[in-house]
């Protein structure tokens, strides 16, 4: 049936005020190129609009994230070459809204047509009573033919009702800078210096990371020194800061590969191999692959340099990730072995990298990748982690999936998450961890969702969280920098989490080059420069005290980790220096020996 027709005043004549395109994407007008589609129908009403312009006015009529379950889109006519540059022009303005903001929100995403979606843009935008003119400009990362990429216009969010009556999609080519085309600044909720959960994560900080630090010294025999002046430097967090490293950059001989080394040893502390332990590439099938002796090779690099490694992943249970060995089963009577050979490939890297590696992702994605779930049903999840505990007595084993950072935007995704931890807890398997994957896109988690979010995790499940693989994409460089502060902050500060990972810091090796932290020439970014300020100023401990007469010194909040204490007894005698492990529920101070 034809959605009913309303009329829509006109939009008024658009300004020229950047460059002109040379090709309009669309596929005729507008209102035509664009269709609607709602996963949830009886959640969303759609009106063609007319008179004298046309138009559509979407009714989202129950709060229905994510947003694109209710959209209008439009499949580009036209085909568009790697760097091109293209700009999304759309006039909206809300007619009914429910959110306390007085606002409604609409997405718009520009994402490959079918299948799993990449998206070269993609932002959320406020709109209020009067119209609003809404800007993305976007950057083709790849060739795409006509019929490939689409334009999205998401409004599945609170109960609202947006009204469209301008929709342009234009092409630049490659000549044209992102710089010079009109932008809507994208933002997100508690951006602010005075939000109201920054005071909130500040106290949990130093209840939960951080403790006084006591020191004793005392002579060989016993006798406390007092009067000595003490050093106290932080020299490696407890809390697991780490990224996903590329193995062959631990042996490659290059520049790009020795300033590498040189920035993630500076900055981090945690790691895993980005792709050398998926089971393809373990196998070898991979063009990629370093083989067996290189990859330990590059585990026992790490953990020389005091890393702490997580094993990323033993199980990626879709036809598309799994090694062509097992995919040939697919669909034939020797398919039954397909779990046999699981336990057997679970029991050879395992004990392959045993001691080398702390922790496991023991099954990656089981949301959207579930082929094997499919064949050999859910409790076949439990089985893996089963099998990883008989070869591993005390690794932590976690399940990892994406869309599980945000619970308001994302509810579906994380209450299969819940579900499918639930399952194998109920099936007695040895699930360990939570792992929450945190790419971000153009549509920013609020401070408040993410922690809303462990907050459920751990009155639903108390189990552990880590946020394995964090990067975000943006041109805009500053609110990059100030979100990663931000989305660091809540997570440090939420006592569930042991550790925060990213998924690459440098241009030239990283699936999302925006998302990183430098760029290909090795020029730093602002965010590198908020992580620095985090890590080495913000959550950092650098003391000087004074022992007293029973030769003991404290220094109240220092954050958990290892410290270099130097100590000079006196003055023209040479200092002394000692490591220590300061870590919560530590009793009493630690005891150094001054040997004169």
């Amino acid at each position: 049936m034809q959605p009913p027709v309303t009329e829509l005043a006109p939009p008024p004549p658009a300004a020229a005020s950047h460059p002109t395109p040379c090709a309009d994407l669309l596929s005729g007008p507008w209102v035509v190129a664009f269709q609607p589609a709602s996963t949830e129908p009886e959640a969303a009403r759609f009106e063609r609009l007319a008179v004298p312009a046309d138009g559509w006015r979407v009714a989202t009529l129950r709060t229905s994230p994510p947003p694109n379950s209710i959209k209008l889109f439009a499949v580009l006519a036209a085909p568009v070459a790697s760097g091109d540059v293209a700009l999304v022009r759309v006039e909206a303005r809300a007619t009914r809204v429910t959110h306390e903001t007085a606002e409604a929100s609409l997405a718009v995403t520009v994402q490959n047509h079918g299948g799993i979606f990449t998206r070269p843009a993609e932002a959320r935008f406020a709109v209020g009573a009067t119209w609003r003119v809404l800007h993305l400009p976007v950057r083709f990362p790849r060739d795409c033919p006509a019929g490939t990429i689409e334009c999205v216009l998401g409004f599945g969010y609170h109960e609202q009702t947006v009204e469209i009556r301008d929709v342009a999609v234009s092409l630049y080519g490659p000549g044209v800078s992102l710089a010079d085309l009109p932008h809507t600044r994208v933002t997100y909720a508690g951006r602010g210096a005075d939000a109201a959960w920054r005071p909130e994560a500040e106290a949990r900080i130093r209840a939960h990371r951080r403790g006084e630090l006591s020191v004793r010294l005392q002579t060989h025999l016993g006798a406390p020194v007092p009067g000595a002046r003490v050093e106290l430097k932080l020299v490696r967090h407890a809390y697991e800061f780490g990224t996903c490293v590329p193995l062959h950059l631990v042996h490659d001989r290059t520049d790009d590969a020795a300033r590498y080394r040189e920035i993630f040893l500076d900055l981090f502390n945690a790691a895993c191999p980005e792709n050398d332990l998926k089971w393809g590439w373990w196998h070898g099938a991979s063009p990629r692959s370093l083989g067996r002796e290189a990859t330990l090779a590059g585990l026992r690099w790490l953990r020389a340099h005091d890393i702490t490694v997580r094993g990323h992943v033993f199980l990626w249970p879709s036809w598309k990730h799994l090694p062509p060995h097992i995919v040939r089963l697919r669909d034939t009577p020797e398919d039954v072995t397909i779990p046999g050979l699981i336990r057997e490939h679970i029991a050879d890297i395992a004990s392959a990298t045993r001691g080398l590696i702390s922790e496991w992702d023991v099954v990656n994605e089981p949301f959207n990748h579930n082929d094997l779930m499919k064949r050999f049903g859910d409790d076949i999840m439990a089985d893996w982690f089963n099998a990883a505990r008989s070869e591993l007595s005390n690794a932590p084993l976690f399940i990892n999936d994406w869309g599980t950072h945000d619970i308001d935007s994302d509810p579906q995704h994380v209450a299969h998450f819940v579900k499918t931890a639930r399952m194998l807890l109920d099936q007695g398997a040895p699930l360990g961890g939570l792992g929450l994957q945190s790419h971000i896109g153009g549509i920013p988690c609020p401070p408040a969702s993410l922690l809303k979010t462990l907050d459920h995790y751990a009155d639903t499940l108390r189990l552990p969280v880590r946020i394995t693989e964090f990067d975000m994409a943006a041109e805009d460089e500053e609110l990059q920098a100030d979100y990663l502060r931000d989305f660091f902050t809540a997570v440090f500060s939420h006592p569930s989490t042991v550790g925060l990972q990213m998924w690459g810091f440098w241009a030239g090796e990283h699936w999302w080059p925006s998302a990183a932290l430098y760029h290909r020439d090795w020029t730093e970014k602002a965010n590198a420069r908020a992580l620095r300020e985090l890590l080495k100023r913000t959550w950092h401990t650098h003391a000087f005290t004074t022992t007293d007469r029973d030769g003991d010194c404290r220094e109240a909040g220092a954050f958990y980790g290892d410290y270099e204490v130097t100590i000079t007894p006196a003055a023209g005698v040479a200092p002394q220096v000692h490591r220590v492990r300061h870590l919560p529920g530590a009793k009493g101070p630690h005891s150094l020996m001054f040997t004169p």
